[in-house]
């Protein structure tokens, strides 16, 4: 059994005991427990991510054509990219943290970007363990203009939870936003 089947017992072991609401557990592990322990890491990160209803649909983004759930598929995705991705450093992680917690925005400049921008959309997903949807509807309250969009059943990884819709709505803001700039130039 490698680190990835120990990774999935001590998942089972701790669903089984109960302990799965988050920021109830404190994972620490040395060696061998320490690659366990970044094993047991991606399930956690997925409920942050997405809701878990998607999780355990079948994925459209299964290429292997075995019906596999978004929850594999995805599993598979971070895996590969955990291999050939450098670790954040502890400076780079602090300081996006900081920027994260720190940013601000007044009413008056949101109104203002709301105003000028000649395309704006807020999009948010109904279900976001990260960041909380209502903070959407702030920015659409302080943004008259902005065109306001919440999926449902979406989490805080929109854009991979929705890959192909993602790209639609993008490229429509895009001709939507040239079109605007278009008219406003004439």
């Amino acid at each position: 059994m490698g680190t990835s089947g120990m990774a999935e017992d001590v998942i089972v072991l701790l669903d089984y005991i109960g302990w799965t609401a988050a920021r109830e557990l404190h994972v620490v592990g040395l060696s061998l427990g320490g690659m366990i322990a970044q094993e047991a890491k991606i399930p956690l990160l997925f409920d942050m991510l997405y809701p878990s209803s998607w999780l355990e649909q079948v994925s459209e983004h299964d290429e292997t054509g075995k019906g596999r759930t978004n929850r594999e598929v995805e599993i598979e995705h971070y895996r590969k990219r955990f291999e050939v991705t450098p670790p954040q450093s502890l400076i780079g992680a602090l300081s996006q943290m900081a920027a994260g917690l720190t940013h601000y925005v007044s009413d008056d400049r949101l109104r203002k970007i709301s105003a000028e921008i000649p395309k704006v959309v807020i999009l948010t997903g109904d279900d976001d363990h990260l960041v909380d949807p209502q903070k959407s509807f702030y920015l659409k309250e302080h943004m008259p203009d902005a065109e306001f969009i919440q999926w449902k059943e979406t989490g805080h990884a929109i854009h991979y939870q929705h890959r192909k819709r993602f790209n639609e709505l993008v490229k429509r803001v895009i001709q939507e936003g040239k079109e605007k700039a278009l008219k406003k130039s004439n």
